[in-house]
């Protein structure tokens, strides 16, 4: 038997609005087009590749997807990043910049796309808080839901997540591979000032983003590496963890899992590297 889901269900009262983030509304014009985030912008992919993970609400293919090798994308070796020499743009004029310097970090097709979206600082800012409270950053990473459901298959008496499920998340372990932490932390020191301007606005007047950003690392580091499959029940219309102890985890804990062992310790061997050269204290 096979059952294709939607891993929202799996974390249900973030799916359905239940709680609701204090960071400001994005553009409402803007909500529906692919996002990208790679800390300093790249914190967003901390976050969350962290998305990491939120997950398809589109019909889900009745196929799934083939193999791929692309997570094997070795990170590249760490030289320094030539960064312009200008002043920084202000905050409400700073996509254009932004698009030139993290343009820098990698020429992977997932960043570009996210490059192309609009409110650059703004988005990673509320992706990393989401983070760091534990939520899943749905809006900001709209754009990385896979084309297909993940899958539950029954393993003996069981009902568990099908591990192909895992490789629809290859492609976003690969963009964040294709980037040299080091590099991205260099740059996130450049652009510091942007965010703790953007990070008062949302509410905190000490603007310190490097806390921000430990706390979202201390999620995706508190993410258990689980090699057994993963046992769901199967409620009306969705399905959950059978674990109680997975079902307290925090929602990006619980949609990280979703990804696969193999894809959530590239995610934490990264973050671990990007925050020790950033100077940032995990949270």
């Amino acid at each position: 038997m096979m059952v294709r889901i939607d891993e929202v269900t799996l974390d249900r009262d973030e799916a359905d609005g239940t709680r609701a983030s204090s960071a400001p509304a994005l553009p409402e014009s803007r909500r529906g087009l692919p996002r990208w985030l790679i800390l300093p912008v790249v914190a967003g992919l901390v976050a969350g590749l962290v998305y990491f993970v939120w997950i398809a609400r589109r019909p889900a293919s009745p196929t799934q997807p083939a193999p791929t090798t692309s997570t094997d994308v070795p990170v590249a070796a760490s030289t320094p990043l030539t960064l312009p020499d200008e002043p920084l743009p202000p905050l409400a004029h700073s996509d254009a910049f932004i698009r030139r310097v993290v343009a820098l970090l990698s020429e992977h097709p997932t960043l570009a796309r996210w490059l192309a979206s609009d409110t650059l600082v703004s988005r990673t800012a509320i992706a990393v808080e989401q983070a760091g409270d534990g939520r899943t950053p749905s809006v900001p990473f709209q754009f990385a839901r896979p084309a297909t459901r993940a899958a539950s298959i029954a393993r003996g008496s069981d009902l568990v997540i099908d591990p192909a499920s895992h490789r629809r998340w290859d492609d976003m372990a690969a963009t964040l591979m294709s980037v040299d932490p080091q590099q991205a932390a260099q740059l996130y020191r450049h652009v510091r000032p942007l965010f703790v301007e953007t990070y008062r606005g949302m509410g905190h007047p000490d603007g310190n983003f490097d806390a921000a950003i430990g706390r979202a690392a201390g999620r995706v580091l508190a993410t258990p590496v689980l090699q057994e499959p993963l046992v769901v029940d199967a409620r009306r219309g969705y399905v959950e963890h059978r674990s109680a102890e997975l079902r307290a985890l925090p929602g990006i804990s619980r949609q990280l899992l979703l990804m696969g062992p193999a894809n959530v310790q590239r995610l934490q061997e990264w973050t671990t590297r990007f925050v020790k050269a950033a100077g940032i204290e995990i949270r």
